[in-house]
């Protein structure tokens, strides 16, 4: 008797009802830490663009306190007009060095910053040296320094430079915002698409347990008639499968029982009257 295919009984198909769920799942978390990753990532992106643009608002900030400082000194000789501008002096070279660090994933970025840094330190240069004029009494000279446009000029491009780090710095987060909400989005898709492939395989594994639980009971069968009583009904091993399990069968021999069959046939003497 055979009973019609199943791809239950096959071991490749067995294993599979196993791997391909905990492939899933497992491929699942790993688009779950990605996607983690990439706005962990975002958010350092934003919490850096913002942190780089408040660095500059100091930077700059620091420059007019550094020269309103040295003109107050210029114009009155008194020392108290320096506060600011030894404070500046002093918050420049603090400000600029996490800025560099900032930015140093951007060859465009540190190449202005390079410009900058060192139109920083001329300027801290330029400021100081009219200081020095101004206590060693020679204000002529100091003013002389001021009158050259020198101060005017550097500040002038220091602004474009500072302006021009904060644009770079905004265009940088958007394209990884941009990345990143590509990247979520596809994630997104393909976690759904696991989730529905998981619940397949959920019902799957749900049906198969179903028609376990169908088998699990003990079955009635008549040790003379190899009858099979089913629902308060006897009946043949063939209609037991066919009522229950929808399973069809066909009849044949068994290799071992045609063995059998040829020596019995073998070994009876033979009947025929030419013998």
């Amino acid at each position: 008797m055979a009973a019609r295919y199943s791809l239950t009984s096959n071991p490749f198909f067995r294993i599979a009802w196993v791997v391909v769920p905990f492939l899933l799942i497992a491929w699942s978390a790993y688009l779950t830490l990605e996607s983690q990753r990439a706005l962990t990532d975002s958010r350092d992106s934003y919490g850096r663009a913002v942190e780089v643009r408040s660095r500059l608002r100091l930077v700059y900030m620091a420059l007019v306190d550094a020269e309103t400082g040295q003109r107050g000194f210029l114009l009155t000789s008194s020392e108290a007009y320096l506060d600011p501008y030894k404070k500046a002096v002093a918050l420049l070279p603090a400000e600029v060095t996490p800025l560099r660090a900032m930015v140093a994933d951007d060859p465009t970025q540190v190449k202005t910053m390079n410009e900058l840094d060192g139109l920083i330190s001329d300027k801290i240069e330029e400021l100081g040296q009219t200081v020095r004029f101004m206590r060693a009494g020679d204000a002529a000279a100091a003013l002389a320094l001021v009158k050259s446009d020198r101060g005017r000029m550097d500040m002038d491009r220091m602004r474009t430079l500072i302006s021009q780090l904060a644009v770079n710095s905004d265009r940088t987060l958007a394209g990884r915002e941009a990345a990143y909400e590509l990247d979520s989005r596809g994630h997104t898709r393909l976690a759904f698409m696991l989730v529905a492939a998981n619940g397949v395989f959920a019902l799957i594994v749900a049906s198969l347990l179903w028609r376990l639980k169908r088998i699990e009971p003990l079955v009635t069968i008549c040790a003379w008639s190899r009858t099979i009583e089913y629902q308060g009904e006897w009946m043949s091993f063939e209609e037991y499968l066919k009522s229950r399990f929808d399973v069809h069968a066909t009849h044949g021999i068994s290799p071992a029982e045609s063995k059998k069959f040829k020596r019995a046939v073998e070994r009876t003497p033979s009947s025929s009257p030419f013998r």
